[in-house]
C-alpha cells in the first residue's frame, strides 16, 4: 500500500511539471494583445507597423501552441502552416497543420519543409512572422539536399542515434543537410519581423540546438559535422552523397549557416517561454505540497542512460531514511546493442530498478514531457524495489525494457502531451512522516 502512495504521489509530481510548461498556460503569459500594441515577452510591437501577420512553426507543442496564438490574435493572422507529429483536439481555423515524421522524417516532414517555405516567400518588411518552436522540430520541418535523398538522409540520422550521439550532434548534422535550419529560415523571410516563441528541449537551452535553430545563427560548421560522423566512425558506412555534400561545405562550395551576430537577425526575436526548469519548478511545488523535502540536483542530466542512472541512484542511496525528492532533468542517450524495444527513460528505469532492487524506501520515476520514449507508446516507467526481477539485467542488455515493463509493470502512458522540455527523473525516499 505504501509503495503504491507513493508511486501515485510521483505521478502526481510529474503530471504538475508537464502542466506547467504546456503551451495552453505559457502562451498567454507570454503574447498579449493590448489594443494597438501586441506584447511578446518584455518586447512591445505596434500592429499598425506591419501589414500582414502570418505563423509558421514546427515541433510536437506546434498545434497547442497555434491554438494559443490563435485565440490571441484571431482575425488578425493572414495565414500559417505548421509541422506536426501528433493528433490533437485543437480547432485551429488560421492555421494548416501538415503531420509528419518523428524521430525520422518522412515525406510529410519534407511536404512540410515546402509548405513553410512557400509561405516564408509571400513574406514582406512590412510583415510579421510569429514562428512556433521546440522539440522535435529537426525531423518534423525536413528538406534535402538536391544530390541527396530523404532515404540516404535517415540512413545516417538512424546510425546516429544508435551510436548514441546527443542532440547537439545530431543538429549539427542536421543544420548542414538543410536550407532551412541554422539559422537560414530567416533569410528567406524578405527583411520581415520574427516572433519566435520557444519551448526548450535541450541542456541550457542553447537557441544553437533547439529544434536546429531555423531562427538562431549557428556557430558550427561543415568540418564540425563531419567530425560528429567521425567520432562515431561512420564515414565509412555513410551515403556517399551524405559525404560528397558535407566535403563540398568544407572545401567552400556550400555556404556556411550564418552566424548569431549576422544583420539578417536584426529583426528577429528568438524568445524562451519554456524550458527543463520551470517544469522542476513545478514539479518540486507540487512536492512540497505532499509533504516532502524537494530538491532539484541537476537539469543537466546527460550520459548514456544505465551509466547515469547507476551514478543516480548511488547519490540517492545516500538520502535512505529521509522523506525527501529529488529531482533531475535532462536527456540521457541510449547506445543501442541489442534488438529490443525501449527509449532512454526506460532504459534509465529499468538500470534504477537493477540498483534499487534491495531499496524498499526509494520509488523512481523517469519519464519525457512529450508522453513519448523511443519508438514506443510509453513516457517511460516508474519503479521500486519490487520491480526487479532476475529476467531484468537480460531485458536490459537487449534495449528491451519495453518488453520488460510490459510483462512486469512499471511503463508509464500519457499519450501525447503537445509539450516538450527534455526528461524528468522523479526520486521519493518516504521516511517515517
Amino acid at each position: 500500500m505504501e509503495q503504491d502512495v507513493k508511486k501515485e504521489h510521483a505521478l502526481q509530481i510529474f503530471r504538475a511539471a508537464v502542466d506547467a510548461v504546456h503551451p495552453s498556460n505559457i502562451i498567454p503569459a507570454v503574447l498579449q494583445l493590448h489594443d494597438e500594441r501586441l506584447l511578446a515577452g518584455e518586447e512591445v510591437f505596434q500592429l499598425k507597423q506591419f501589414e500582414n501577420i502570418y505563423v509558421a512553426g514546427a515541433g510536437k507543442a506546434a498545434a497547442a501552441m497555434a491554438s494559443e496564438v490563435e485565440k490571441i490574435l484571431a482575425h488578425l493572422l493572414k495565414e500559417g502552416v505548421i509541422a506536426v507529429r501528433d493528433l490533437f483536439d485543437f480547432t485551429l481555423k488560421y492555421v494548416r497543420p501538415i503531420y509528419a515524421g518523428h524521430p525520422l522524417p518522412d515525406t510529410n516532414s519534407v511536404i512540410a519543409a515546402e509548405e513553410i517555405t512557400k509561405l516564408l516567400k509571400k513574406l514582406k518588411k512590412d510583415d510579421l512572422l510569429i514562428f512556433l518552436l521546440s522539440g522535435g522540430a529537426s525531423s518534423l520541418m525536413m528538406d534535402v539536399p538536391d544530390e541527396c535523398t530523404l532515404e540516404e538522409v535517415n540512413i545516417i540520422l538512424q546510425q546516429l542515434l544508435k551510436s548514441g550521439a546527443n542532440i547537439h550532434e545530431l543538429n549539427t548534422i542536421r543544420k548542414h543537410l538543410s536550407e532551412l535550419k541554422g539559422g537560414q529560415l530567416v533569410k528567406k523571410c524578405s527583411g520581415a519581423t520574427i516572433i519566435s516563441l520557444i519551448i526548450s528541449d535541450v541542456p541550457g537551452n542553447d537557441l544553437q540546438a533547439i529544434g536546429s535553430g531555423p531562427t538562431f545563427g549557428d556557430k558550427s560548421t561543415y568540418a564540425d559535422a563531419m567530425h560528429v560522423l567521425e567520432k562515431y566512425n561512420l564515414v565509412k558506412n555513410a551515403p556517399y552523397s551524405i559525404i560528397t555534400h558535407l566535403k563540398k561545405g568544407i572545401e567552400g562550395n556550400i555556404k556556411e549557416t550564418p552566424e548569431p551576430d549576422e544583420p539578417i537577425f536584426e529583426h528577429t526575436r528568438n524568445i524562451i517561454i519554456a524550458d527543463n526548469n520551470k517544469a522542476l519548478n513545478a514539479a518540486m511545488n507540487e512536492a512540497v505540497e505532499l509533504g516532502y523535502e524537494s530538491y532539484i540536483l541537476t537539469d543537466t542530466l546527460q550520459g548514456l542512460a544505465e551509466e547515469s542512472a547507476e551514478e543516480w541512484v548511488k547519490n540517492v542511496l545516500t538520502q535512505k531514511g529521509k522523506n525527501v525528492c529529488l529531482l533531475a532533468g535532462g536527456e540521457t542517450t541510449v547506445q543501442v546493442k541489442g534488438t529490443g524495444k525501449g527509449g532512454r527513460n526506460q532504459q534509465f528505469a529499468l538500470a534504477a530498478a537493477i540498483a534499487l532492487k534491495n531499496s524498499s524506501e526509494i520509488t523512481l520515476l523517469a519519464a519525457g514531457t512529450d508522453g513519448s520514449d523511443g519508438p514506443t507508446d510509453a513516457a517511460g516507467a516508474i519503479v521500486d524495489s519490487s520491480t526487479y526481477n532476475d529476467e531484468a539485467e537480460k531485458y536490459l542488455n537487449n534495449n528491451d525494457a519495453y518488453t520488460f515493463f510490459e510483462l512486469y509493470g512499471g511503463l508509464i502512458k500519457t499519450g501525447p502531451t503537445h509539450t516538450n522540455v527534455m526528461d524528468l527523473v522523479v526520486t521519493l525516499i518516504r521516511g517515517n512522516v
